[in-house]
């Protein structure tokens, strides 16, 4: 098959709805975040990196992220690979993976419906409570144990 045609399959594969490869795909960033190597770069990598061992073993032509990278016809990280038209106002879901690097990160402000508090939180001292301590079964036992 013409390299261009594997390219083109590749550029039009549905990875977004594969569930397969996305249990996969979060399982390694999930790795990544905990091994604290979550730089843009390196995650467009990994994930160009990931997406290519799964076409490969999927479709059964072997192809490498370097040779796609090199064509030219990978989609870049804002475009869904279905070929399907979106709006600029379809927002794309985070894994919790994702959520969490950009945590870590210091960019929240980054995740989707994250909505600060306006005027903060309080300042004020918390109150102390006025209930009283709730007793532990073996203490319940001891005190009906004395009343005998």
């Amino acid at each position: 098959m013409a390299e261009s045609t594997v390219n083109e399959q590749f550029a039009s594969y549905p990875f977004d709805t594969d569930e397969a490869f996305q249990e996969g795909l979060s399982s390694i960033l999930e790795s990544v975040v905990q091994q604290g190597e979550s730089t843009s770069d390196s995650r467009e990598d990994i994930i160009g990196r990931a997406k290519a061992f799964y076409f490969s073993s999927v479709t059964g032509y072997q192809v490498t992220w370097d040779e796609l990278k090199s064509a030219n016809t990978v989609p870049s990280p804002g475009q869904r690979s279905t070929g399907e038209h979106h709006t600029q106002n379809d927002e794309k879901v985070l894994t919790f993976a994702e959520i969490v690097s950009l945590i870590e990160s210091n960019q929240a402000h980054l995740v989707p419906n994250n909505e600060s508090i306006p005027g903060g939180t309080t300042e004020e001292i918390p109150s102390a409570s006025t209930a009283e301590r709730r007793k532990k079964p073996w203490e319940l036992v001891a005190n009906t144990d004395a009343g005998r």
